[in-house]
């Protein structure tokens, strides 16, 4: 015979075998033991954590020939038992929605579901990926779903339950399936490992079931692969080997770089996992649940049970979490899924890893690298309230840098340039005001960004490299590139979400400020052409209105 894959020879048979879903296995048993099981189920949940196979314990439970009805436990003995394992009794039909998705198809098969059964007590229809079916198969199931013949019973399964229509969920009892916690992922695996002979080392049974992420048939089929390379020896080095996994001191030593801010030595540290076969897609979405815990152990809730880990390793991320802040670690997080998301269409993987990790720990992220460095910057006072002069008052601040002396004790501090026939500018122009430092993301302005991103996150990538500055009545943003320009600029054409960011914006600055976003280093000025301007009471305007904003124009009428 044929060799046959664990996670098939180890297929559950009975309901007490089935791992991590109780909540379901006990609601299901109960319905069998007292006659009241519904027509229809909807079994939802990630992959590889027993919707179908729990769809094929119902179906054998039902048509289980040893008792004279449905029964909470099947024999596995009787013809019927059997069929249903070996996938030919004719009574349960199981059909993949992926690929039999359209009308025809469930025409079809509501033919067959009008037919009494040739050889079971009932029968089933296991209907696999429900939610790839398409609108038209939908609607023809509703009546036969709603209503089924007294010997038909509808099993659906799905890994999208959001996809599939409310009229579907609502003729149907849901199970939510959970992923599978890693103690009992690691219990099932060593299950395994003695039966077959391994010889398992505990922490590489652990390395398998984080890998897995909740689903049982990834970790089966990773440790069949591994032990496969292996001969039996299952080991953390060999399952690095097989997966591209970093492993812990990989992880801990890339995230030592990162904390110590060593950006010169993020490229020789890729270049030798490029070398030694390392996935960097597998290597950053370790380095991503490496971070949180991290974080986690940062924020004082470390556990071996929340961070899946023993009490050494705790240990590690306590002493390494001491090197990072809060925000930065957040930060570290974000910008690693962001690279993980980049990576679906570029296929330069190793130049996005490096440019991610170059990120972090240049602290090019907006959050400083040590704690002290934000209260160590010198800050403009900030008044409690606005006056009425903003850009007058605004001046005041320079005058005393530059001369060490308050205005009140030199009237004259103004006027800094060489004589000219025309009296001094009381108003200095708005890009040579000092107010604030330009390039500097100030609390006020991060606050702000938080705001604005837990509102409309889409413009995470456009305000993540912003600054911001208050200049007159005005809340000057710099962005880097010109797309994260367009970015923000159709916010600030959009009414609502102009009125949103200019009413977070007032509250977090104290008055109404408009906000004008332009592109270039912080404190250039940008190019007029790429000034976007947000009124508060002008949300708005027509076109004609925004491009004189723009270029500083004005109408003219004829006549």
């Amino acid at each position: 015979m044929a060799y046959q894959s664990l996670y098939l020879k180890y297929r559950p048979q009975r309901f007490a075998d089935v791992v991590g879903q109780d909540h379901v296995c006990r609601t299901l048993r109960n319905a069998l033991g007292q006659g009241k099981v519904a027509h229809a189920y909807l079994f939802c949940g990630p992959r590889g954590t027993g919707k179908t196979t729990t769809a094929r314990l119902l179906a054998k439970a039902l048509c289980c020939t040893s008792s004279p009805g449905p029964t909470q436990e099947p024999c596995n003995e009787c013809p019927s038992c059997i069929g249903i394992r070996e996938g030919t009794l004719l009574d349960v039909v199981e059909l993949d929605a992926a690929s039999n998705r359209g009308i025809d198809e469930v025409r079809n098969l509501r033919e067959i579901i009008g037919y009494q059964p040739t050889w079971a007590r009932y029968k089933i229809l296991i209907v696999d990926e429900v939610h790839q079916m398409t609108k038209e198969a939908f609607n023809a199931l509703l009546k036969t779903l709603e209503e089924p013949p007294e010997h038909a019973f509808f099993i659906l399964a799905t890994t999208d339950p959001q996809k599939v229509p409310v009229t579907i969920l609502s003729r149907c009892q849901r199970f939510d399936f959970r992923r599978v916690s890693m103690p009992e992922a690691v219990a099932l695996l060593r299950r395994m490992s003695d039966a077959e002979g391994f010889s398992a080392e505990e922490a590489a049974l652990a390395a398998i079931a984080r890998l897995s992420d909740g689903c049982v048939r990834d970790a089966i089929t990773t440790l069949d692969q591994v032990a496969a390379y292996t001969d039996g020896q299952v080991s953390v080095a060999a399952v690095n080997e097989v997966v591209g996994g970093a492993g812990f001191d990989l992880l801990f030593e890339l995230s030592d770089i990162l904390a110590r801010g060593a950006a010169a030595e993020v490229f020789p540290f890729v270049e030798h996992l490029v070398a030694e076969g390392k996935s960097c897609v597998q290597v950053m979405e370790e380095l991503m649940r490496h971070m949180r815990n991290v974080l986690v152990a940062r924020l004082g809730a470390a556990s071996e049970t929340g961070l899946e880990a023993d009490a050494a390793t705790v240990k590690r991320y306590v002493d390494q979490a001491k090197g990072f802040t809060e925000g930065r670690l957040a930060g570290a997080i974000g910008r690693v899924a962001q690279a993980l998301d980049e990576m679906r269409w570029n296929g330069q993987h190793r130049i996005v890893t490096e440019i991610a990790l170059v990120e972090i720990a240049g602290g090019f992220l907006g959050e400083s690298n040590a704690p002290e460095k934000p209260a160590a910057r010198p800050e403009r006072p900030r008044p409690a309230a606005r006056k009425p002069a903003p850009a007058k008052a605004a001046s005041v601040p320079a005058v005393v840098g530059a001369t060490g002396r308050s205005p009140a004790a030199e009237p004259d501090a103004f006027d800094l340039r060489p004589p000219a026939p025309e009296p001094p500018t009381v108003e200095p122009p708005a890009a040579d005001s000092p107010e604030e430092p330009h390039g500097s993301a100030t609390p006020e302005w991060q606050r702000a960004v938080i705001a604005i991103v837990q509102q409309r996150a889409r413009l995470s990538p456009a305000l993540t490299e912003s600054t911001a500055s208050v200049v007159g009545d005005e809340l000057v943003v710099s962005v880097p590139k010109s797309f994260h320009r367009d970015v923000f600029r159709g916010a600030l054409d959009d009414p609502d979400q102009a009125a949103e960011i200019l009413r977070i914006v007032a509250d977090i600055y104290g008055s109404a400020l408009r906000v004008v976003c332009e592109v270039g280093e912080p404190g250039s000025g940008g190019r007029k052409g790429d000034r976007q301007v947000a009124r508060s009471g002008d949300a708005r305007q027509s076109p004609v209105d925004l491009v004189l904003s723009m270029f500083d124009g004005a109408a003219i009428l004829d006549g």
